[in-house]
């Protein structure tokens, strides 16, 4: 129920950005001019350490706007997008720490998913406690900056 709300809100936050975006393409202005081209800007990167071990993570579906122009790419969820993905190797109460190198997030949501099933959910936490229960976690992060746009992230990690 709570992870149908979150994709729901984050559909209709998608929406109202690209409504807000105009009708520009990738990487034209929407001024008009023909021969006016600007590069658009990227959502931040984000760096999640464990100790001094940097953990992998993909990113996800985001949408992200500059003064004249904004784009959007959707991209499957953390669970499918990490299926491939090699889980980094953590033990049980470590802490994880995340940080954004250039903008910090007006809203950080963090959703763990243990099996198909969510486990927990953190709201403006950028320090999390590893699960004590051994298995494979993904982590789901949802980063919105106000007046810029979102974007998603996932990692995966096994608690031995």
């Amino acid at each position: 129920m709570k992870r149908r709300r979150f994709i729901s809100i984050h559909f209709i936050l998608s929406i109202l950005l690209l409504a807000a975006c105009g009708t520009a393409s990738p990487g034209e202005s929407s001024s008009g001019s023909e021969g006016e081209k600007k590069s658009l800007e990227q959502p931040p990167d984000v760096s999640i350490q464990l100790a001094q071990q940097e953990i992998p993570h993909v990113k996800g579906t985001y949408c992200w706007k500059n003064e004249s122009q904004g784009i959007c790419v959707d991209k499957a969820g953390s669970v499918e997008l990490t299926k491939d993905m090699e889980p980094t190797k953590v033990e049980k109460g470590e802490t994880i720490r995340l940080s954004f190198q250039d903008l910090k997030p007006d809203d950080l949501h963090m959703t763990v998913w243990n099996n198909g099933e969510e486990k927990e959910q953190y709201e403006g936490q950028y320090e999390i406690t590893v699960p004590t229960e051994e298995g494979v976690y993904v982590y789901d992060v949802f980063a919105r900056w106000k007046d810029k746009g979102d974007q998603a992230y996932a990692f995966k990690v096994i608690v031995k």
